[in-house]
């Protein structure tokens, strides 16, 4: 039997290097409200969304670079983001959120956490059958860095024009 999923993916817009984090919080749980009167069930928000896209900016401090991040094990519980888990929770909607996380030892890593709002719960999820996305517990990041490259089939096929299609009588 076929289910219908709908799944909204979030635009936020511009996010200036000195707007305040519950600022953006907020502008997220905006998105989500619109997100719930349209019956969606899962929010992919982008990365880094809860800060501007701090990498394009140089910083010599390290206190001012740190502010970026988030700093401890829980991002759900974070006093500046738990409002957005919160909402989710209260709309029954899951929440993909991309954001910089700064570990106890202080490594930095862009991350995600899929956050399921039916359950109350996050990645990684205790059910032994749930299917959990744990890369961070068992990879560093690649040491080939990450280089663009054609692809000749792709390329070719996006020179093509579209077939043109015949409008249907609804």
């Amino acid at each position: 039997m076929a289910r219908k999923l709908t799944v909204a993916a979030a635009q936020v817009g511009a996010v200036n290097k000195d707007t305040p984090k519950q600022e953006v919080v907020q502008r997220l749980i905006k998105l989500l409200h619109e997100a719930a009167s349209k019956n969606v069930k899962l929010v992919v928000f982008p990365e880094i969304a809860l800060t501007t896209f701090f990498p394009r900016h140089l910083f010599t401090s390290q206190e001012e670079l740190d502010h970026f991040f988030e700093h401890g094990e829980d991002v759900t519980q974070s006093p500046d983001v738990k409002p957005l888990f919160d909402e989710a929770k209260s709309h029954g909607i899951d929440i993909t959120l991309g954001y910089a996380e700064r570990t106890p030892e202080g490594t930095g890593y862009n991350t995600c956490v899929h956050y399921s709002a039916s359950e109350g719960t996050k990645e990684p999820f205790e059910d032994p059958k749930a299917i959990n996305q744990l890369e961070k517990r068992y990879f560093e990041p690649g040491n080939l860095g990450f280089e663009a490259y054609r692809v000749p089939v792709l390329f070719r096929m996006q020179s093509r024009k579209p077939p043109r299609r015949k409008a249907r009588a609804l």
